[in-house]
């Protein structure tokens, strides 16, 4: 019966399908006419108004505007309420503004039932909702007319309509069954002649949606408090089938009834491709779904969990097990197992329980290691191709720009080789991976299987981690820039990604720190993971460094500085020498307290009983050494271990084969050594 229609909206009668629609009511005795406005545009919209002729004057008024941007509370930026509230609230208010001097026979508002129930991640929508529910009691009691039909999902068209399956899978579940498009039509209808500010129209299932209320636990709308109520006395919650359970079973019932919730909120056909270990990322779990997940777990142990359930418990087995630990132990045991570590005695000796490690020469392993220095083999080439053609960047000349006088190097072997898929990282991140990373995930791995450990056991351990790593060649390799920024991009690169990467890929919860003292990152790293072992941060600590020679720019820069050997070999402590000579590498090795690796059965490898480190201060140079500072460390090495100068057989010498170096450090071994 309406005579004439006007539509409003951005594009107005350039929107996609407009012309169509109009012919289509024109046909059935409705005039339609267009315009182009912006809801948010209180100007534009009264010019719109203003141009409704007198002779067919407005009667009534249905706002339908909307925006999605459907994202968890801690994500909702001022930006994105705004870009979700604006075209409901403010275009609302704009139309209730420039209509209340009229008589209008009906004034309707297009909400939601996330307003009315909540919904996950809708925290801005469900607001914006609501606003117009509070519009419409404002407006009645202003005498006006107004209702609020507060709408579930359509079954075509409609917001829910651009809804992923797994978000639609996930409305079925919460008991939400698409309107039919002549049941809404119905509804709405009968909420123009009624006499309610605020109708709810949803179709919906009340065993699901009183669970899913249920799972929510708190804000549930008076309405629905009597259904919660009823279902508190049905079921039988999850501890009470598992007491009727053997107890060998209990675990490998509790890990299938996760892989079930699991399965629902991916909306997988069964739960047998849902792995105990696999990410519950790389199944396709977002910060939505981790919620959904959350809330039907809570819904069946009867205990609180927390929101953030997915990123502190990754997979299904964490998740068990965190389930695990409140159903079987209770809360006080919870607490003892967040107790810090035993602090060791403080002269306790540190055991070297496990080594790996990747070196030129096709060193692959510690006994590889061994051999090549045994033999006296010479592991220093020319610089490969692989890495950069050296040819167009050598010149013997030291003074020449932007060249380097020498061309030789000890390389490690297929570093641009790494079985991605084995360590959890997609081909795309892969690619933005800085090679010592990759270097480093090996070597870990190795580390573990030489002692006999499953590394991803050790999952939620205090395991610490400390790496020494200075070089960030590949950053540059790579000519990232603005442009060529993604989410990868700095995480395959920077230093505390790449050490944070071996505790996140196994899990370990103790200390983890990149360790940049130039030469003496590894050693700094070691003396650091001995402190943590000693202190308590952690109970078994895996410490070393990686260095990798990617790029010309380093042959360049120490040409400069006149600090390598043009022959490519290091004549340490000789009047011959004249630089040191690049090499690069990876070693670890794996550590604990003597008391705990003779406890463990581990086989001990090496001891360290003392450790020190210092800094040179003031020298004659930022780059010089400072000999005093040498022999105090040394001293302090000494007085930790409770060793004598005369009780040591061997040192390790930085030997950098310069004239400046090898004298400053020969004097104060001299000095305190004899």
């Amino acid at each position: 019966g309406v005579s004439h229609l006007l539509l409003s909206s951005r594009q107005g009668a350039a929107s996609a399908g407009a012309q169509e629609f109009a012919a289509e009511l024109e046909s059935l005795g409705t005039h339609v006419s267009y315009a182009a406005v912006d809801m948010n545009d209180g100007p534009g919209l009264k010019r719109v108004l203003h141009s409704i002729s007198d002779s067919a004057p407005l009667k009534g008024v249905i706002h339908t505007a909307g925006v999605l941007d459907d994202g968890v509370i801690g994500e909702l930026t001022s930006h994105r309420l705004e870009d979700v509230l604006s075209p409901k609230v403010a275009g609302a208010w704009h139309l209730h503004h420039l209509t209340q001097q009229l008589s209008l026979d009906c004034f309707v508002l297009f909400s939601s039932v996330a307003g009315t129930t909540g919904a996950a991640g809708q925290g801005n929508y469900a607001a914006a909702n609501v606003a117009l529910d509070a519009l419409a009691h404002y407006r009645r009691g202003l005498g006006l007319c107004a209702t609020s039909i507060a709408w579930g999902p359509w079954a075509k068209g409609g917001m829910a309509a651009a809804l992923s399956d797994a978000d639609q899978a996930r409305l079925m579940r919460q008991g939400l069954v698409p309107l039919e498009a002549g049941q809404g039509v119905s509804v709405l209808e009968k909420a123009i002649s009624g006499d309610e500010a605020l109708v709810v129209a949803m179709n919906w299932i009340p065993r699901l949606f009183k669970r899913h209320l249920e799972a929510r636990g708190q804000g549930i709308p008076s309405l629905y408090r009597s259904l919660i109520r009823a279902s508190a006395t049905q079921g039988t919650s999850l501890e009470k089938r598992l007491e009727e359970v053997p107890v060998a079973d209990r675990q490998r019932m509790l890990l299938g009834f996760v892989q079930q919730e699991v399965a629902q909120v991916v909306g997988a056909a069964s739960s047998q491709g849902i792995l105990p270990n696999k990410a519950l990322q790389d199944l396709g779990i977002d910060s939505l779904m981790g919620v959904e997940l959350r809330n039907r777990l809570a819904a069946q142990v009867g205990f609180s969990i927390p929101a953030t359930l997915v990123f502190d418990y990754p997979t299904t087995e964490s998740i068990r097990d965190f389930l695990w630990s409140k159903i079987e132990a209770g809360p006080s045991t919870a607490l003892a197992e967040t107790r810090p570590e035993r602090v060791a005695d403080a002269t306790e000796p540190i055991a070297v329980v496990s080594m790996a490690c990747r070196f030129p020469g096709g060193v692959r392993s510690p006994e590889a290691l061994w051999e090549l220095l045994s033999q006296g083999r010479d592991a220093i080439t020319e610089v490969p191709l692989s890495r950069f053609d050296v040819e167009s960047f050598f010149d013997p000349d030291p003074e020449a720009v932007g060249k380097t006088y020498t061309k030789w190097g000890g390389f490690v072997g297929d570093v641009d080789r790494f079985d991605a898929e084995f360590f959890g990282i997609s081909p795309r991140e892969a690619k933005s991976i800085d090679p010592q990373e990759r270097l480093l995930l090996e070597a870990t791995w190795e580390l573990f299987e030489r002692i006999g450990v499953v590394p991803h056991t050790l999952t939620g351990s205090n395991t610490g981690v400390y790496i020494g790593i200075s070089a960030n060649e590949y950053l540059g390799l790579e000519g990232m820039d603005e442009a060529s920024a993604d989410a990868y991009s700095i995480l395959g690169t920077a230093h505390s990604a790449i050490a944070g990467r071996l505790s996140y890929w196994l899990g370990l919860q103790g200390p983890n720190l990149p360790v940049d003292t130039a030469c003496s990152s590894s050693l700094v790293s070691l003396h650091l993971a001995c402190q943590g072992l000693r202190n308590g941060d952690c109970s078994m600590a895996i410490a070393g460094g990686v260095n990798l020679l990617l790029s010309a720019y380093g042959y360049v820069y120490f040409s400069r500085l006149r600090a390598m050997s043009p022959t490519g070999r290091c004549h340490a402590f000789s009047e011959d020498a004249d630089g040191y000579v690049r090499a690069e590498g990876c070693g670890l090795v794996l550590l604990k307290r003597l008391s705990d690796a003779q406890r463990d059965g581990d086989e001990i490898l090496a001891l360290i009983r003392g450790t020190a480190v210092n800094q040179d201060g003031q020298s004659n140079g930022f780059t010089a050494p400072n000999g005093p500072a040498q022999q105090a460390v040394i001293r302090r090495a000494l007085d930790v271990s409770g060793l004598t100068p005369t009780e040591v057989d061997y040192v390790e010498c930085h030997g950098t084969g310069t004239s400046l170096g090898d004298p400053v450090e020969v004097q104060a071994l001299a000095e305190v050594y004899g």
